[in-house]
């Protein structure tokens, strides 16, 4: 048994040595887990491209796709189509930017997965690859490898934690190495983590030096220098005393109380005596205020009264007699609003006017010219199956039947009648929305003909019709027309000649029915 086993860290370092002259790599998530190998498998498709080879890598896991999350701009059709509906792979390769690497997606999903394995187009695939020198990746199941009708030139197994000592436990992968197959397994490592650092061993303490202390040659001072110091030592002397005499006299003369000084101080204070008597009171009332307010609890020998104030140190005019009663004074009314109780009634509004009533759009006729392709099988009955299982959901159903290669015919499932290719990818969005198709599921079809089977006055006559060509297994639908009316058809096709080989989805009883082929006209469903 030949097994080698790697990091994906290292993919890039080998890939050279590991790739040469070889063309075709299978990889297989062989842990089961998809989302981590199909990391993996990108990771070594890159390695394999820059290698300096043109490489492809083409999602075969089909029942569950998943590589196309990791591509640029991965493209609605993919290899199923290419191989089973004759689509051509430049059409459904999207290229990595800045690379020699394509992607090649599933597409539409298969009826049977088998049928795209064990193709006969992987035979020239692969030989073509091998002759440009071009690197084939492919990444799929374990049960798939089985049914692969090429061999691979080396299998590519990826597991998260390797297979261990026990080798792979598969039997579609130990076959294949039994066979004589190269097995690389291709694990994930997390990176080693870098050893502590080592701690800094302690420094010896060496003992300080001892300090010499160093002394300065003394110097002798002259004659001159000793004569200068004692005369600035007596101005200094001189300075202090003139400054604290000074000091002295300042203090004494501001704690004078001569009657000199209060004379002094009397005919400084401004002239009062032509102020009216209310004036002189807020005056004395202000200054009783402020001598309150700067000791709160005087003396009451030493709190002169207004009335005293008044009378001692302001001259009162001859003509004034009348006496203020200091003690009244007149406070300013306070008015107190009461709260205002909240009332039910509310105040009278102006009614809002009501917008007019819209009127409805009116109905026209469109050109239908776009569908969504979910599924392509190999039998009638089938497809038949899968037409109901929409129609139950209300969406309008149908087959169209194309060759496959000379072998048979595929019956494409057909769903909804749109007006354009943005409408029809809504339409797509709201079948994986049901869950009615897979996230990776569904083709955009420009299916602008049909097949008319019948008119009907109205929709309820038209239903009727349409119930009991179902039971007889045509895969007819309705579609309504502006003026009430509804027509019935079968098909959507992309061209009339595609419209030659419906007859195959007539039963029997059903062949003498009129059919027109018609461009597809009406209400988009």
């Amino acid at each position: 048994m030949s097994v080698q086993e790697f990091a994906i860290r290292d993919v890039h370092g080998i890939a050279g040595e590991l790739l040469a002259e070889r063309t075709i790599i299978a990889i297989i998530p062989a842990s089961g887990e998809f989302e981590w190998g199909a990391e993996a498998a990108w990771k070594i498709a890159r390695a394999a491209a820059n290698t300096g080879r043109r490489t492809a890598l083409i999602d075969l896991n089909l029942e569950n796709p998943i590589l196309h999350h990791g591509a640029q701009a991965p493209r609605d059709t993919g290899i199923v189509d290419a191989f089973l509906f004759g689509a051509s792979l430049k059409h459904v390769a999207s290229p990595e930017a800045k690379t020699n690497l394509h992607f090649i997606g599933v597409g539409t999903a298969p009826g049977d997965p088998d049928e795209v394995w064990t193709s006969d187009r992987w035979q020239r695939l692969a030989r073509g690859f091998e002759k440009e020198g071009a690197i084939l990746v492919l990444f799929l199941a374990q049960e798939a490898l089985a049914s692969l009708s090429i061999t691979p030139d080396l299998l590519v197994a990826v597991s998260r934690r390797g297979f261990g000592t026990d080798g792979p436990r598969s039997p579609e992968i130990r076959q294949k190495v039994e066979e004589g197959l190269t097995l690389v397994v291709v694990r994930d490592v997390p990176e080693p983590s870098p050893p502590p650092a080592a701690e800094p061993e302690p420094e010896e303490l060496s003992e300080p030096a001892p300090v010499v202390p160093t002394t300065r040659p003394s110097r002798r001072m002259g004659p001159l220098k000793i004569a200068l110091i004692s005369v600035l030592g007596v101005v200094v002397t001189a300075f202090v005393a003139a400054s604290v005499l000074f000091l002295t006299r300042t203090e004494s003369s501001e704690n004078s109380e001569s009657p000199a000084a209060v004379d002094s101080i009397a005919s400084r204070a401004p002239d009062t005596s032509g102020l009216r008597p209310d004036t002189q009171l807020a005056d004395s009332a202000s200054e009783e205020n402020s001598t309150v307010a700067q000791d709160e609890s005087p003396p009451p020998d030493t709190v002169a009264q207004p009335e005293q104030v008044a009378a001692d140190s302001v001259s009162q005019p001859e003509e004034v007699t009348a006496t203020v009663d200091t003690a009244t004074r007149v406070e300013p009314e306070v008015v107190v609003e009461q709260p205002v109780e909240p009332s039910d009634e509310q105040p009278p509004q102006d009614p809002i006017p009501e917008p007019p009533p819209e009127r409805p759009r009116p109905l026209v006729a469109e050109p239908l010219t776009h569908s969504v392709q979910v599924a392509a099988w190999t039998t009638l009955g089938r497809a038949l199956d899968h037409v109901e299982q929409f129609h139950r959901a209300g969406h309008a159903t149908t087959i169209a039947v194309v060759p496959r290669d000379s072998t048979g015919l595929w019956y494409r499932v057909i769903v909804g009648a749109v007006a354009s290719r943005q409408a029809a990818l809504e339409l797509r969005e709201r079948l994986r929305s049901e869950r009615l198709i897979g996230r990776s599921r569904g083709i955009i079809a420009n299916t602008p003909y049909a097949l008319l089977l019948a008119r009907h006055p109205d929709l309820d006559a038209g239903q009727t019709a349409l119930r009991g060509l179902r039971e007889s297994g045509i895969p007819a639908y309705i579609v309504s027309m502006p003026d009430g009316s509804a027509q019935i058809l079968v098909g959507a096709y992309e061209s009339p000649g595609h419209a030659e080989m419906a007859d195959s989805v007539f039963p029997e009883s059903g062949r003498d029915l009129s059919r027109i082929l018609v461009s597809r006209v009406g209400i988009a469903r």
